[in-house]
């Protein structure tokens, strides 16, 4: 599925509390850094054995422009940053849908 069809999607869902809020908030950020990761061109990790020294170059030449204030530059490794961050998203969005079913505010589940 496209993240457009995604995006779309969860455009015409309504939250009448502030725990329906998160359960969009989440979902909309996971769509929102997925399709920066893909901005950015971001691949699957590939057989290169040097790609952790082409990412850390990245992640090094990046450092410099957030410390002055710049958006750091596409790159490999913060297409990473951005995949990474719609994981996170994904995944605390999934446990904020299984405590909102569950009725509870909880981390600790029985097991049926």
């Amino acid at each position: 599925m496209r993240l457009a069809t995604i995006a779309d999607r969860l455009s015409q869902l309504q939250a009448s509390s502030i725990e329906q809020a998160g359960l969009l908030t989440y979902p909309i950020g996971a769509v929102f850094c997925a399709a920066e990761a893909q901005r950015c061109g971001f691949t699957d990790r590939t057989s290169n054995p040097d790609r952790w020294r082409i990412e850390l170059h990245q992640a090094l030449t990046a450092a410099p422009e957030l410390a002055h204030g710049k958006r750091a530059s596409a790159s490999s490794w913060l297409a990473a940053v951005h995949f990474n961050s719609a994981l996170h998203r994904i995944d605390a969005g999934f446990e904020r849908t299984v405590k909102h079913i569950a009725g509870t505010r909880s981390s600790s589940f029985t097991a049926l």
